[in-house]
């Protein structure tokens, strides 16, 4: 089950980077967890992680 769950996670952020090419690492995990929680958490939550990820442009855990 997991490395299915692995398997779709990639195909999604493999689709994300294929419409955004050139973004840096930050920025695609920033589009990903908007797409993947969007309508599941607060927005304003959403919207303060999103930024705290692309100020660390995802090069640190």
């Amino acid at each position: 089950m997991l490395e299915w769950m692995h398997q779709l996670n990639l195909l999604r952020y493999n689709a994300i980077r294929a419409r955004n090419p050139g973004a840096e690492e930050g920025e695609l995990l920033a589009l990903w967890s908007e797409e993947t929680h969007r309508g599941t958490v607060d927005a304003g939550f959403l919207a303060r992680a999103c930024d705290a990820i692309r100020a660390r442009g995802g090069n640190s855990p």
